[in-house]
């Protein structure tokens, strides 16, 4: 995937929608093409005095290139990202993720349902059989029902209600810091030849929506 085949699938993505919507997107690459590439520390030294020149910006050509560079950034203007503009051309908003918190996003549950899905039943499938490949793929789309999706949504709404509780909490100082004190015994060593036990989480009493094994959890995109 890349910046401009993720925009082509998006744009046709967006005239289906019927109504204004919120769309919540994590900070992938490809979700992250800016409008206008903004100065770097990779940048060349004519490169930031082109930048500057064409944004009207004072300064000094004979002026190193680490101070060139503290000029732009002092006048560096917000980032503006392709995909926001175009869902704003058709009256949607993009809601960004914060970084690492991909669990906020509900796709994420379904996601890991349908590799659940798919891995389970691959065996199915011929090798290197096109055809098989794409019609377990399609049961396992077909079984994400808008009542599944409505699970996973009120289960990360949970989340971040909780998440929210509790930095208020913090914020306010009711809850006391957390100390970990290291002893003399603690190694990495001993800490590699733990075991760590990973359950999952139930949504309404559904089994079926959280029960996914660890390695079909898919990873945050950042």
């Amino acid at each position: 995937m890349n910046g401009e085949t993720f925009l082509m699938w998006f744009e046709d993505m967006l005239v289906h929608l019927e109504e204004p919507s919120v769309i919540i997107m994590d900070n992938a690459s490809y979700h992250s093409t800016q409008v206008e590439k903004t100065p770097t520390t990779n940048w060349t030294k004519d490169a930031l005095i082109a930048w500057l020149e064409k944004n009207e910006i004072k300064h000094e050509n004979n002026l190193l290139k680490v101070e060139l560079l503290r000029i732009a950034k002092q006048n560096k203007p917000r980032i503006r990202y392709e995909v926001d503009e175009l869902a704003r051309n058709y009256g949607h908003e993009i809601l960004r993720l914060p970084p690492y918190h991909c669990h906020y996003n509900a796709i994420e549950l379904v996601w890991a349902q349908c590799k659940h899905h798919y891995n389970s039943n691959v065996g199915r499938a011929k090798r290197f059989d096109n055809d098989a490949v794409a019609a377990i793929w399609k049961e396992a789309l077909d079984a994400s029902t808008p009542e599944r999706w409505a699970r996973c949504v009120d289960h990360v709404e949970k989340l971040i209600q909780a998440d929210w509780e509790r930095e208020v909490h913090i914020d306010s100082g009711t809850i006391p810091p957390l100390i970990i004190h290291l002893g003399k015994d603690s190694s990495s060593e001993d800490s590699d030849s733990e075991e760590f036990e990973v359950t999952t989480q139930q949504v309404d009493g559904d089994s079926e929506v959280l029960a996914v094994p660890l390695d079909d959890l898919p990873e945050c995109s950042y």
